[in-house]
């Protein structure tokens, strides 16, 4: 964890970096490494919460850097939260279609049908 407000700094430049990177990937429907995003950002939000009221300006322009990104990664987010919901609506109907035709036993998962 960054010692000092240099170090800080650069940490939170490089979370910006990051978070920029992962929106880029989340818009083309790659989802990899948000996690660890995200388990970088609260270590750093903890830091952050333990500075003291006269943190140098620089430091505090990088933790707005960094955060910056937060609406626009919980709204991509959010669209893929949706485009997943249709298509379980989708999986969900083409299930029950298959089923009222006799198609037998379905492999697949169940739970499936149960979100829908």
């Amino acid at each position: 964890m960054p010692r000092g407000a240099p170090d800080l700094r650069a940490e939170l430049d490089a979370l910006a970096a990051a978070s920029a990177d992962a929106l880029a990937r989340l818009h083309g429907g790659d989802e990899h490494g948000l996690v660890a995003l995200l388990d970088r950002r609260e270590r750093l939000l903890a830091v952050l919460e333990g500075l003291p009221a006269e943190t140098g300006a620089d430091v505090l322009d990088a933790a707005r850097r960094a955060v910056a990104g937060d609406t626009e990664l919980i709204v991509a987010l959010r669209r893929r939260q949706v485009a997943v919901a249709r298509e379980i609506d989708e999986v969900t109907r083409t299930r029950r279609s298959l089923a009222s035709y006799g198609a037998g036993r379905l492999d697949g998962a169940v739970y499936v049908e149960r979100l829908g």
